[in-house]
């Protein structure tokens, strides 16, 4: 009509752009495009093969402990949901550095099969324990690792 002038606009998607983020796949290729990278320089700021990364992105595998900080420190937070207890707070806190058990007993004065025990929620840590792991999990860094993004 010549009298009234209306410009319909649409948010342009880009192709491939996930709408729901709920794999590890989702959130690579969600961070990939926003970067504007290419599946092959993803892999490389990774530091492993492209074929691998394909592989996470399809949900086929999923990435090794050795692995996971450098997919963390890509995305720019972790992924996983969020921990709930002290056990499960404190495999996350050791997986997303990618560091073993006994490195992370070690570090907490305990024996590793102590260690194990809690992630287990076998047994639940007290006494100076208790102290050292809350004051490991209430770090401001730590509790970002063990919330996932909302």
């Amino acid at each position: 009509m010549p009298f009234c002038r209306v410009v319909l606009r649409q948010e342009r998607q880009i192709q491939g752009y996930p709408n729901k983020i709920n794999t590890l796949g989702d959130h690579l290729q969600k961070r990939r495009l926003d970067l504007g990278l290419q599946w092959k320089e993803v892999a490389q700021q990774i530091g492993v093969e492209a074929t691998t990364v394909a592989l996470w992105s399809k949900g086929r595998t999923q990435p090794d402990l050795r692995r996971l900080p450098a997919v963390i420190r890509f995305l720019g937070y972790d992924p996983r949901p969020s921990a709930e207890g002290i056990g499960a707070g404190l495999r996350r806190y050791r997986q997303a550095r990618g560091i073993s058990q006994e490195d992370l007993a070690a570090t907490l004065r305990a024996d590793p099969s102590t260690l194990a025990r809690w992630e287990r929620a076998a047994r639940v840590p007290t006494g100076e324990f208790r102290q050292r792991v809350e004051e490991l999990l209430l770090d401001r860094r730590v509790v970002q690792l063990i919330r996932a993004p909302q």
